[in-house]
């Protein structure tokens, strides 16, 4: 049985070991530190969000936007209707969360047209309506 060994000149698979100065280690540790450290400061106290806490920021905002745009129609409405006087009247015995479903009960809580009602538009027309009524 003949062995055949193969030089490759500078590349010759020689067991070695890589020598790494001392002060590689605390290097390398302190640059792992350092940016776990940045990411906690960022996130906790520096305002980075991920993609989508602030997709979800955007949402809640533009809901809300769009809340404070319709509930002045829904006033409108409310007291335009048939029954303005009869409706303010139970209006006042509902309490501030009970509004909102109330309004969305009759339907003035939709724009024209549409059938689709929201909570949250009833809740700040109730607001509105509050505030109209005890002047």
């Amino acid at each position: 049985m003949r062995l055949v060994s193969v030089h490759l000149g500078p590349f010759s698979l020689k067991n070695e070991t890589m020598d790494i100065p001392a002060q590689t280690k605390p290097a390398v540790w302190g640059a792992i530190a350092g940016a776990i450290v940045t990411l906690i400061l960022g996130f906790y106290f520096g305002g980075w969000y991920t993609a989508s806490s602030a997709e979800q920021m955007a949402n809640d905002r533009s809901e809300k936007k769009v809340i404070s745009a319709l509930a002045p129609f829904c006033v409108d409405r409310f007291l335009k209707s048939a029954d303005a006087a009869q409706s303010a009247e139970l209006l006042k015995f509902t309490t501030d969360y009970e509004r909102g479903s109330f309004l969305e009960k009759g339907g003035w809580t939709s724009l024209p047209g549409s059938k689709e009602t929201n909570w949250g538009v009833g809740r700040a027309c109730g607001d509105l309506l509050a505030a109209v009524t005890k002047k």
